[in-house]
Parts: structure tokens; C-alpha cells; sequence
């Protein structure tokens, strides 16, 4: 498959002269078979940024470990999460917990992330 843009386009692209629109970036990433281009948009997208902060990504190791490590921290928040949520309120005296949950979900999020980027970068070395 050919790219549907010209060759000045998809350089302007990868010198950020332009910004590439996010239509055209799984497009391109299948042509390059580069999944990793996917998790790049992730990092762009500003809802993203404001929801999870800024993801570094990471050998597969430590992209492993972190997820281990968020994996535990969830695990640690299970019983109050099921106890906060179960009359459907995050009651006042609730809410430190709660920013616990969210911390930990925030946390498994980014993990999650840099382990499916670390995984498609070894695929493709």
C-alpha cells in the first residue's frame, strides 16, 4: 500500500514542521510496521497529558516492573475501592482514600503503556 500523502508531506511530519493529522498516523504506522508511532499519538493527545501526565517510555524490564509494582498497588486499593463505591458516593470523609484509587489507577495506566511500547519496540528490533 502506498501512503495517501507525498513524500515532502511525510517529511514535514517527521521534522514536526507539521503537524500530522491523527487520521494519517495508523496509516503510517502500519505501512512502517511500527506499532510504536501509536503510542507516540498517546503521548501528544492534551487529555491524555492532563489525565495521566507525561509518560516516559521504558526498556522492557523496568516497563515490566512498573506494571508488577502497579499491579500491587491496585491490589492494595481493592477492598476500600469496593467499599467507597459501593453505595455509589465517594463520601467527604471517603475522599483521601479515593485519590488513593485514582493515584494507583493513574499509575497502572502509564504502566500499561510503557510495557505495550516496550513489547512492540523488542518486536520490531
Amino acid at each position: 500500500m502506498l501512503l495517501p500523502l507525498s513524500l515532502r508531506t511525510l517529511q514535514r511530519y517527521e521534522t514536526s514542521e507539521n503537524g500530522c493529522p491523527m487520521d494519517v498516523i495508523p496509516i503510517i504506522a502500519n505501512e512502517y510496521k511500527d506499532r510504536t508511532l501509536l503510542y507516540d499519538i498517546i503521548r501528544q493527545i492534551e487529555p491524555w497529558q492532563d489525565a495521566i501526565g507525561k509518560v516516559e517510555f521504558v526498556e522492557l524490564t523496568q516497563a515490566a516492573c512498573a506494571m508488577l509494582n502497579a499491579v500491587n498497588d491496585m491490589e492494595a486499593c481493592k477492598a476500600g475501592m469496593l467499599e467507597i463505591v459501593s453505595d455509589g458516593v465517594v463520601k467527604p470523609s471517603e475522599r483521601e482514600r479515593w485519590e488513593k484509587v485514582v493515584s494507583a489507577t493513574k499509575k497502572m495506566m502509564v504502566a500499561g503503556l510503557q510495557l505495550l511500547e516496550a513489547t512492540e519496540r523488542r518486536e520490531t528490533d
